[in-house]
């Protein structure tokens, strides 16, 4: 049996306060082929995900408006994102852990900044589980 592949190319959400870090991010995985819908503000990032279904999130945890743990708990809230995979993407997985201790049972993944080869890693694993 024949798999149809899509031609559009794989949408990830980038959600993240820091100007410089969704710069980068936006185009280093444009760069791989990724089309990138950035969000600034984690009260925006649970529409922002429902309206475009990216095949991965990455999360900051430090947002304006709410936590990254926040914005998990609410698209696994909502039908329509409950299943999108989130990649945490911070500084800090101390407090990712003291908020979220089974982040991994939520779907959600940790990579700690800078890494972004391993950010890279994760990302293009789960667009391929998507597809």
């Amino acid at each position: 049996m024949a798999r149809c592949m899509s031609t559009e190319p794989p949408t990830i959400v980038v959600v993240d306060d820091d100007h410089e870090t969704v710069t980068f991010l936006r185009d280093f995985f444009d760069m791989l082929g990724m089309a990138v819908v950035t969000c600034s503000d984690g009260a925006q990032a649970p529409a922002c995900t429902a309206q475009h279904h990216p095949a991965v999130v990455i999360l900051d945890l430090y947002l304006e408006g709410m936590t990254g743990v926040d914005v998990l708990r609410q698209l696994r809230a909502e039908p329509s994102t409950q299943d999108i995979p989130v990649v945490f993407f911070s500084g800090s997985g101390d407090y990712l852990r003291r908020l979220l201790p089974d982040f991994a049972a939520h779907g959600a993944s940790f990579v700690i900044k800078p890494d972004i080869e391993q950010l890279s890693v994760v990302v293009q694993r789960l667009v391929q589980q998507s597809t």
